[in-house]
Order: structure tokens, then sequence, then C-alpha cells
């Protein structure tokens, strides 16, 4: 093979880099979209009914910890399962300032799920002795 007939080689055309910088930037794009998508679809936010209404009545619910912290009182909460598959036992026991038995309290508990509506519930402890409810 003699040079003249020789193809000379063709120059490295560059025309694909702007198409890399597009398909970067739409894959850029479409993770995005669906990391938003799931965001926007997952959010469960908080389930209070009436927000603005407990935010005005925060001041009271501090008023009301103080007053509680004053009486000096201790409760012990323990929560144990039972051999009911998914239920517990719970049991709270209450002492005054003084440490002696609170006996005649109404006690219940209260299981809340802030972030979810339905979920929530209660339970009426009943007295057991020496200031132990259950």
């Amino acid at each position: 093979m003699t040079p003249s007939s020789a193809r000379p080689a063709k120059p490295a055309s560059g025309r694909w880099i702007p198409w890399a910088f597009v398909a970067g930037l739409a894959l850029v794009i479409a993770v995005n979209a669906a990391l938003i998508w799931f965001a926007v679809g997952s959010f469960s936010g908080l389930a209070e009914a009436h927000p603005y209404q407990a935010g005005l009545e925060y001041n009271r619910t501090l008023a009301e910890a103080r007053a509680q912290d004053a009486l000096g009182w201790k409760a012990d909460l323990s929560i144990a399962p039972t051999s009911v598959p998914g239920a517990v036992r719970v049991t709270a026991s209450l002492l005054d300032g003084e440490g002696r038995a609170i006996d005649g309290a109404m006690v219940e508990a209260a299981f809340v799920r802030p972030a979810a509506k339905g979920h929530d519930r209660t339970a009426l402890l009943a007295p057991q002795a020496e200031g132990r409810y259950a």
C-alpha cells in the first residue's frame, strides 16, 4: 500500500459531548423528580385537629406542668408483654411528695401516635394496692 492510496484517518468528532451533558442533566432531573414524588406521597405530617388553638394554649400547658411539678409526685411506669400476642400490661406506681402511696386516683394511660390519625388509644388503669394501678 502506498501512502497516496491510504485513506487519511477521520479526525475525532466532539459532537457527542453536548449530548453527554444533556443526558447527564436529564438523569439528574429524573432522579430529583422521583425523590419529590416519593417525598410528597409519603408525608404524613402531624395529626393535630386544631394546631392554632393548641399553640395558643401552650402557656396554659406549661403552667399546668409547673403546678404538677410543685406537688412533687413521683410516677413509676412499666410496660410488660403479656401472653396475648400484641397486648401489654401497663403498671403505674404513684407516690406523693413525701413518698406515701397515692390511693383513689383515676389513672388513665394514653398511647398517642401524633403522626397518624386513628391510632391513639387510652386505657383506664384499675387500682391494685398501695398506689399501684394496672
